[in-house]
């Protein structure tokens, strides 16, 4: 892959059927290039930057679809450097996978959905994070991470309310004026209200704009808000 030229190099058999192709030039010649969405192309430019530049290994879970039929795998993306059809040497991606198996049909059946589900938070525009009740990051996908890796720390729940514009009140918000007031001067009672909120109970939404990425390196507040985001 290149931010230019993405495309297979080549596959064993058992990837040929994971992608459905009869064979290695049917694969080869697939385009994986020209009708990328936004989520894809930022996908493959964090894999370019941390796999094949920085040599970094990267694991990950994927449900593909080969002949309608769902296979869950288990995988590592790993740099190769290899000397191309040109005769220069240059790093690439091997793509290693091994299906994930289960016993129990059901649980198969359940995991499959929540796979499905999980992969289509990483595509959306829409910004996704998952915290544990204390506050620690567990994951987000794609468009939440290259907004908050604007932060120069570890992400914690913390910053999510830090990176909203409390200046700037939406009309359109479920909170009345008296309310957001009181959370644009107390963030800490909001992230503790957040934090015990437990299983059955009633959620909370908030609408507000978020602070422009170049905000958060400076953690000061202000600036226009370039963002729309809902909590």
């Amino acid at each position: 892959y290149h931010p230019e030229d993405v495309r297979w190099i080549w596959a064993n058999t058992e990837a040929l059927k994971l992608w459905n192709k009869k064979d290695l030039d049917e694969l080869i010649n697939t385009d994986v290039f020209s009708k990328r969405s936004a989520a894809v192309i930022k996908v493959h430019n964090e894999a370019y930057q941390n796999i094949q530049v920085e040599e970094k290994t990267q694991n990950y879970r994927r449900t593909f679809y080969p002949g309608g039929n769902a296979v869950t795998v288990d995988g590592i993306w790993s740099p190769l450097r290899i000397v191309n059809e040109g005769g220069k040497r240059e790093t690439v991606i091997m793509v290693l996978a091994r299906p994930v198996e289960d016993d129990d049909k059901m649980m198969r059946s359940g995991k499959m959905e929540v796979n499905r589900s999980h992969e289509i938070l990483q595509h959306t525009p829409v910004m996704t994070s998952m915290f544990f009740s204390t506050g620690e990051h567990i994951q987000s996908n794609v468009t939440s991470r290259n907004y908050y890796s604007a932060f120069p720390h570890t992400l914690e729940l913390k910053d999510v309310l830090n990176s909203c514009d409390w200046n700037s009140i939406q009309e359109d918000s479920e909170q009345d004026d008296q309310e957001a007031a009181t959370v644009s001067q107390s963030n800490h009672k909001l992230l503790a209200r957040i934090q015990a909120l437990r299983l059955g109970d009633r959620s909370m939404t908030m609408q507000k704009r978020k602070l422009p990425r170049e905000e958060l390196t400076k953690g000061g507040k202000g600036g226009g808000a370039t963002m729309a985001s809902t909590t």
